[in-house]
């Protein structure tokens, strides 16, 4: 309740009722609104419409192929390098990036070939073997004669194996 001596409660005097929806936008607010509107007409007139609705089936197919792409950069951080590489040029960062994947797909095939023989082989069972296989070629160098094939057969698969988590019997030097 108003009480004696005390002015109008309220508005202060002058004020008024204001849009609040109108907002004075300033020269660089003006300028980028411009930007944003030149850009959405030009990709309108770029990218036809048929691209942007998309059937169900082939968004559920595009997004469940999130996962796989998801699980690669992973398998590129984790075993190849992705994350490690100490590259500044664009370049440089491109191979490096491209090399981690050209590894992540090649692993993934000879993976496939190798659950034949071993099912719970991982990529670090692969990179395990590789590197034994490696490390057996360089010290049969050092060997004045070559073993027989059935121990040189033995050498390879013990040492190819030391590192695995799932050992492979294997009758093929080469693994």
């Amino acid at each position: 309740m108003k009480q004696k001596g005390q002015g109008k409660s309220g508005r202060p005097k002058g004020s008024s009722n204001k849009d609040k929806t109108q907002v004075n936008l300033t020269a660089e607010l003006r300028l980028i609104r411009g930007m944003i509107e030149a850009l959405l007409i030009l990709i309108g007139t770029r990218i036809p419409l048929q691209y942007l609705l998309l059937d169900a089936q082939t968004l559920i197919k595009y997004y469940s192929l999130r996962f796989q792409i998801e699980f690669n950069f992973r398998d590129a951080k984790q075993f190849w390098g992705l994350e490690d590489f100490m590259n500044t040029s664009p370049t440089g960062v491109m191979n490096a990036a491209n090399l981690s994947f050209l590894m992540v797909n090649l692993s993934f095939r000879l993976l496939q070939q190798m659950k034949f023989t071993a099912p719970d082989c991982s990529i670090v069972d692969l990179k395990a073997l590789n590197r034994g296989q490696i490390y057996v070629r360089e010290v049969l160098k050092y060997l004045p004669q070559i073993p027989d094939p059935i121990l040189l057969q033995s050498i390879f698969t013990n040492v190819s194996n030391l590192g695995a988590r799932h050992p492979i019997i294997s009758s093929d030097p080469t693994l």
